[in-house]
């Protein structure tokens, strides 16, 4: 069985040393949660590396919003909408 994607990240995060000056962190989305993006070819699903979650885009926005709800549901991440706005 695959491990939770935050459990995962929390690995990545503990291999980098404090010293090394890398920074995983791309984006301001907390460890655990998921941003909802929409893209020319549909709805993304992003990790807070700005890295897709799923492969396929998704039609709906309700349906991106379930499916993340599903992801995030192990470690009571939060689903967050990116509108674009900055």
């Amino acid at each position: 069985m695959n491990q939770p994607i935050a459990h995962a990240f929390l690995s990545d995060l503990d291999a980098l040393s404090p010293g090394s000056g890398e920074n995983p962190l791309e984006t301001d989305v907390p460890v655990g949660d998921v941003v909802i993006r929409m893209e020319d070819s549909g709805f993304g699903i992003f990790n807070y590396r700005g890295e897709r979650v799923l492969d396929q885009p998704i039609r709906t926005a309700g349906e991106a919003e379930r499916l993340a709800a599903e992801i995030v549901a192990p470690w009571q991440g939060r689903v967050r909408l990116d509108t674009g706005a900055r």
